[in-house]
């Protein structure tokens, strides 16, 4: 099977697209593979706009994604793996979408964390009270900040100004409904 990951990218990509959204992609530009403007990289982090206004010749195939975008005013070429794609946001509504979960570099691994439990006809099993839950989705407004439940004290969180290079998405404990 050919990989799942273009698949999955092109429908968020599109989705935001459709709606009249903004998509800003957040990128680990440390990974092998990366080509970003380094003068705009932050703590091993940059935020591409990849609107279709702001890109040129857009391409999302097997590998990631490549595209033309100027860079005050110089023309450079990018180039993202998906196992360097965090999350995608959506500028009007701050609302992100860390598509990171379910993007992989390996093949089709993508298409197993989509899988229904319990769909090969095994018992789905339950979590006991030893185990991690798991986790839940969910789309956030957009703060510029990683957060978690368990991490909520003032004291632990960055300056304003070391946030705003930072992705945000929070992990949420898996219902035990």
């Amino acid at each position: 099977m050919t990989s799942f990951n273009p698949h999955l990218f092109r429908a968020f990509y599109e989705w935001l697209v459709e709606n009249q959204i903004t998509p800003h992609l957040v990128v680990r530009a440390n990974v092998p593979g990366v080509e970003v403007p380094q003068e705009y990289v932050r703590q091993n982090m940059i935020i591409l706009s990849i609107s279709p206004s702001a890109t040129r010749d857009f391409v999302i195939d097997h590998n990631g994604i490549s595209f033309t975008a100027r860079f005050h005013g110089m023309e450079q070429m990018v180039v993202v793996p998906y196992k360097a794609m965090q999350e995608l946001f959506a500028v009007e509504t701050s609302q992100s979408y860390p598509i990171d979960l379910w993007l992989t570099d390996a093949g089709n691994d993508g298409l197993n964390n989509l899988l229904i439990p319990g769909a090969d006809g095994m018992e789905e099993e339950q979590p006991s009270d030893e185990q991690p839950g798991g986790a839940q989705f969910a789309p956030l407004k957009y703060t510029g900040r990683v957060s978690t439940p368990e991490k909520s004290d003032k004291s632990e969180q960055k300056s304003a100004d070391q946030d705003d290079a930072l992705p945000s998405f929070s992990v949420l404990p898996k219902n035990k409904d």
